[in-house]
């Protein structure tokens, strides 16, 4: 099948929202997007190849682009590189918070995040408190198709910490504990024009110095993040990739 539209990286998310909702096709559509994509690449000559390498290594790196292999060999040199998408096997202390707009709509063009995390020190273990604060600006609470296909952003959202991490008030929350790590689920709604903020505390043990891993969840352009220890504004930026920071008293 073929389409008479001009794709440009400004109309592409429209035109495949347009023609899965209004015309059941987004399969087709992308498909034929996909094909004349790969027939442009095949024209662009090795400097525009080479760029493209380029490009596609970067998104690697960041995280944007994820690789799944059915060769267990490959997948394992996949997974060592982080290009897999997986949890990992950090040792140290780790947040990853993940997303799931489960609100029938695509609200996600419309949410900002930001992530604020503060540590206390005490005298076996640190307690930290993890703020979320999402912004939606949507105009409207529900789709208004084709012109708009927002509304309010019903998320149902994981937040990925060390497996020894013990969370206050955990009966609130959906807990699971995976390897290394320990995966506290729960809903949030923000409204259309509106905001909402999440606060999770919970404690660690400490051995000395600490490093800690903040992960970005694919698909997220970047969120403002800060880190505050006993007090101290340790980190203050955007997080566009997965970042390691030094935490402990001495920092």
């Amino acid at each position: 099948m073929t389409y008479d539209e001009r794709v440009t990286a400004q109309n592409l998310a429209q035109l495949a929202q347009t023609y899965s909702e209004v015309n059941k096709e987004k399969r087709d559509f992308l498909g034929a997007v996909g094909a004349a994509l790969f027939e442009r690449i095949k024209t662009i000559g090795p400097i525009g190849q080479m760029r493209l390498i380029g490009l596609v290594y970067k998104e690697l790196q960041k995280g944007q682009i994820l690789v799944w292999m059915k060769d267990q060999e490959l997948a394992s040199s996949v997974q060592r590189l982080g290009w897999d998408g997986g949890l990992g096997n950090y040792g140290g202390d780790y947040l990853y918070i993940v997303e799931s707009n489960l609100g029938a709509n695509k609200a996600n063009c419309c949410v900002t995040r930001s992530v604020t995390q503060t540590v206390n020190s005490l005298s076996q273990s640190l307690r930290e408190r993890l703020t979320i604060k999402w912004e939606n600006s949507s105009q409207f609470e529900n789709p208004q198709p084709p012109v708009f296909w927002g509304g309010n952003y019903i998320n149902y959202v994981r937040v990925v910490i060390p497996a020894a991490a013990q969370v206050k008030d955990a009966e609130k929350y959906d807990i699971e504990e995976r390897g290394r790590f320990k995966i506290v689920g729960f809903w949030v709604t923000v409204p259309a024009g509106g905001e909402a903020t999440v606060q999770l505390e919970y404690k660690s043990v400490r051995a000395g110095e600490r490093e800690m891993l903040v992960r970005r969840q694919p698909g997220i352009e970047s969120f403002p993040y800060k880190l505050v220890v006993d007090g101290k504004v340790i980190v203050a930026t955007d997080i566009d990739r997965d970042q390691e920071f030094g935490v402990g008293s001495g920092q």
